[in-house]
């Protein structure tokens, strides 16, 4: 028996320590874990340390000004794991918390242009400087390396910035300020940087709207939705030659009853569409009109082509080109319920990014400083509902039954005057 009772306790004694030494593995292991997990998260400098590595630098120069909501960029800067940073310059510093959204870089130059938009993740600030990181962009590796930036975004804020007129029924959604700066990086750890001012292009006026074709079977609509921006520059263009462009698309599933429309949203997409003078394009319906457009034309032009409604018009008046960038699904039919289903495409944060043109015999390519806007769901033409197709079928009809009955009595009416 004493010697059950002793085995007995010596195994008792070998279970608490071997659940003491698994434990105490546990905690060594989780702390591991935790050191580790902070070991490869990022802690990054200040704004303020980094400017001041600047010998020039001069805190005093960005005094803080109660009113002026602009951006400003003052330098960029990349890391040793291939990140870009932007420093900027906020005059309204933290009284009215806003912070830059994106900014428009194009690492090639001159012919090559190539402006894509980029987020910013704001890192570090004080007063009224901001340092911020550009999202989904990577340093190249090459020794010399070319930014040129065009513009950079804020939030619109509707108490202190221009408000559109209500009658186009566009909204801008962010507020673009002028950048105009190449930057020309050497080298690796001892990098030299040269800055240089660039000309850009500034957007005056800017209409976003879309032309729908309405084509198919008079009770089921299989057409197409085709978009457009209609825009003034602060420069002359007597000929544009190419453009590029920065949209935002959406997929949408509507059901239209008496209650109203309940539209259900896709995944947002960013879109870049690049344009020239000789691009043509048009849709080709099995029944219907087809219709041909080019991608670039006067807003002349524009108007003389397509059947407008009155609003589009007043819209277009103060404009002087038009872009026709995307065309996209349209899909309506009813149901036996009376609900009606449309299926389209909603386009968004529409940015012209960049314009090839020629004036006076020379040929300039710029960047281009333009809001991000949104136009309406409604079309610019005037659009024929189902009923309307009925009555016109039905008189189409009619009028070629009576057509092909006056054929036969007039065939019957020679025909007898002949025989006689």
């Amino acid at each position: 028996m004493k010697k059950v009772l002793k085995f007995y306790e010596n195994t008792k004694i070998r279970c608490i320590a071997m659940f003491l030494i698994l434990f105490a593995f546990l905690i060594f292991n989780g702390f591991s874990n935790v050191q580790l997990a902070k070991a490869e998260s990022i802690e990054y400098s200040s704004v303020l340390d980094d400017l001041s590595k600047d010998e020039n630098f001069n805190q005093s120069k960005y005094i803080e000004k109660i009113n002026d909501y602009s951006l400003q960029l003052i330098q960029i800067a990349e890391s040793e794991s291939k990140e870009l940073f932007i420093y900027v310059y906020q005059p309204s510093g933290t009284i009215r918390p806003l912070k830059a959204t994106s900014i428009n870089i194009s690492t090639a130059k001159c012919e090559e242009l190539d402006f894509k938009n980029y987020k910013l993740e704001l890192l570090s600030y004080s007063k009224t400087l901001f340092k911020y990181k550009v999202n989904n962009f990577q340093v190249s590796d090459k020794e010399n390396r070319y930014y040129e930036i065009s513009s950079i975004f804020r939030k619109w804020d509707g108490n202190i910035d221009d408000v559109l007129d209500k009658t186009t029924e566009n909204s801008i959604s962010e507020v673009s300020f002028a950048v105009g700066k190449a930057y020309h990086i050497s080298g690796k750890d001892n990098q030299e940087i040269i800055c240089e001012d660039v000309e850009t292009i500034k957007i005056t006026d800017k209409y976003v709207g879309f032309i729908r074709y309405l084509e198919g079977f008079f009770l089921y609509n299989d057409s197409c939705d085709a978009h457009y921006v209609a825009f003034s520059t602060d420069k002359q263009i007597d000929k544009l030659l190419e453009a590029d462009i920065f949209y935002v698309s959406c997929s949408v599933e509507e059901r239209e009853n008496l209650t109203g429309k309940h539209p259900e949203y896709g995944k947002n997409q960013d879109n870049y569409k690049h344009l020239t003078s000789d691009d043509t394009v048009g849709n080709k319906p099995i029944l219907g009109k087809p219709h041909t457009w080019k991608r670039i034309e006067t807003v002349e032009d524009f108007i003389a082509e397509e059947k407008l409604t009155n609003e589009a018009k007043n819209n277009l008046s103060d404009m002087k080109w038009v872009l026709r960038f995307v065309e996209t699904d349209y899909k309506s039919a009813p149901s036996v319920s009376g609900t009606k289903y449309n299926y389209y495409t909603k386009v968004s944060d529409v940015s012209i990014l960049r314009l090839k043109f020629e004036t006076d015999g020379e040929v300039f390519n710029l960047g281009v400083v333009d809001n991000k806007q949104t136009g309406s769901l409604t079309p610019d033409n005037p659009q024929i509902s189902i009923f309307d197709k009925i009555i016109n079928l039905v008189i189409k009809i009619v009028i070629g039954i009576v057509s092909l009955i006056l054929i036969v009595e007039l065939i019957k009416l020679i025909v007898y005057i002949f025989k006689r």
